[in-house]
């Protein structure tokens, strides 16, 4: 008798103090992608089982020894489109809480148990070679029995997390002018190719200084004519609408666009071909149409304005070399001889003339 209530007395101990233990629950879940995210294949961004030998993207942080399921789905947003399109979701098996690296689902123990997979989608990046566009990410905990998110006090769950990828095989090239051609030096159009996702493009002018330099050299030699400016996400310019010094006839010029496309590793920047043209003399027909219209106006103004402008001009060689808005923003040939064979033919609408001199080459 006294082995059996010996025996009953151990049971209960033991069973007491099983239950005197504290259940271990999970205090930490957060999803981390790394910064800056490395150079990587498509492969890299899909969970599935055997990823061993991939690049981790992302880690998932459990404190440990807690039996849970992780499930995940992850949508993708390709460069220009409007709306995502789901690309897998999953859900692995029973496993213990820890640090997690992308790379370690579906090996090990954190096999996966369930998963779908948008084939045409996974095969549409799959032919981009690496990741194009924006990933999204969303990771849940579950309970390892109902494979229902767990309810964890102070902690988000689902964690979510974006990575934007842009294609860095992107090149962008000067279409206008071409390499070598003479240019009109108050109408020199610069124009380039689009680079998908670029925040700003800037522009480098310069001319030669020397016999002998070469495109490269010309181009960063000292005193830039556009040093570097910024033209926001516009994809064509007329050149003489921002010089920052004035160039002349017969120059030989070298141009460059730079695209700065930003990403999560800070971005990366792409330069265009170098072209290099050369400025010819004013255009002759635009002048002299210029000169007829500018007689026909002064022939209407009052005799002293007449007269000051023939002291002005008396014994020298004058040449107008450009054209200026009220705002100091250069004109074109083509605007500034509209504007005068408008006052051609409407002398009546100049209202004043005023002169100013000064040592100024424009």
């Amino acid at each position: 008798m006294k082995k059996f209530l010996s025996a009953i007395m151990l049971f209960v101990g033991l069973t007491g103090a099983g239950l005197a233990q504290p259940t271990t629950t999970l205090t930490a879940f957060q999803l981390d992608v790394f910064d800056p995210l490395p150079s990587i294949s498509f492969a890299n961004l899909v969970v599935s089982n055997g990823l061993e030998a991939t690049q981790p993207v992302f880690r998932v942080i459990m404190n440990p020894g807690v039996q849970v399921k992780i499930s995940g789905e992850m949508y993708w947003t390709d460069i220009n489109a409007t709306s995502p399109v789901k690309l897998a979701d999953f859900r692995t098996r029973e496993f213990n809480s820890r640090i997690i690296l992308s790379n370690q689902f579906g090996s090990g123990d954190i096999r996966i148990e369930d998963d779908y997979i948008n084939q045409d989608a996974i095969d549409q990046n799959l032919a981009k070679g690496k990741p194009i566009g924006t990933y999204s990410l969303t990771l849940w905990v579950l309970d390892p029995v109902t494979n229902q998110p767990l309810s964890l006090p102070g902690i988000t769950n689902p964690q979510q997390r974006s990575m934007t990828f842009y294609n860095p095989s992107q090149t962008i090239t000067i279409t206008q002018p071409m390499q070598g051609s003479v240019e009109q030096p108050t109408d020199v159009i610069v124009s380039w190719t689009q680079v998908t996702g670029a925040a700003s493009y800037f522009i480098k002018v310069n001319n030669r200084k020397s016999p002998g330099q070469s495109d490269e050299d010309i181009l960063n030699s000292e005193n830039p004519i556009i040093d570097n400016k910024d033209l926001g996400n516009r994809t064509t310019v007329n050149l003489r609408s921002i010089i920052e010094r004035e160039w002349a006839a017969g120059d030989e010029i070298v141009v460059r666009v730079s695209a700065f496309v930003p990403g999560p590793s800070g971005g990366f920047g792409l330069q265009s071909n170098l072209v290099r043209f050369t400025l010819a003399a004013q255009n002759n027909i635009q002048v002299q149409i210029q000169n007829s219209a500018l007689t026909t106006i002064m022939s209407y103004l009052p005799p002293n304005l007449i007269a000051q402008f023939n002291n002005l001009l008396q014994g020298q060689n004058i040449a107008i070399s450009s054209f200026r808005n009220a705002d100091g923003t250069l004109m074109t040939q083509a605007q500034v001889t509209a504007i005068m064979q408008a006052l051609q033919a409407n002398p009546q609408n100049v209202v004043g003339v005023q002169i100013i001199q000064n040592t100024g080459s424009n």
